[in-house]
C-alpha cells in the first residue's frame, strides 16, 4: 500500500517549499499540481485564471489529483 499525502492550504503560504523538503527528507515523489498544470496547459496560473477562470482551473486541479492518486 502507498502512502499518499495531499498539502493544502491558501496561495503564499510555502505549500510548495514545505512539500518539497519534507519529500526530500522522506525519500517520497513530490508533485507540485501548479508546476504540472502551467506544462500541460503552456499558460501561467496568472494567464489561466486570466483567460480560462478560476473554475476552469479548479477543474484541472481536480483532474490532476484523481490522476496523481
Amino acid at each position: 500500500m502507498k502512502t499518499i499525502v495531499y498539502i493544502i492550504g491558501f496561495s503564499g503560504t510555502g505549500k510548495s517549499v514545505s512539500s518539497e523538503l519534507a519529500a526530500k527528507s522522506l525519500g517520497w515523489k513530490y508533485y507540485d499540481m501548479d508546476k504540472i498544470i502551467e506544462y500541460e496547459s503552456g499558460k501561467s496560473i496568472n494567464e489561466i485564471f486570466d483567460s480560462n477562470g478560476e473554475s476552469w482551473f479548479r477543474k484541472k486541479e481536480s483532474e490532476l489529483l484523481i490522476r496523481l492518486s
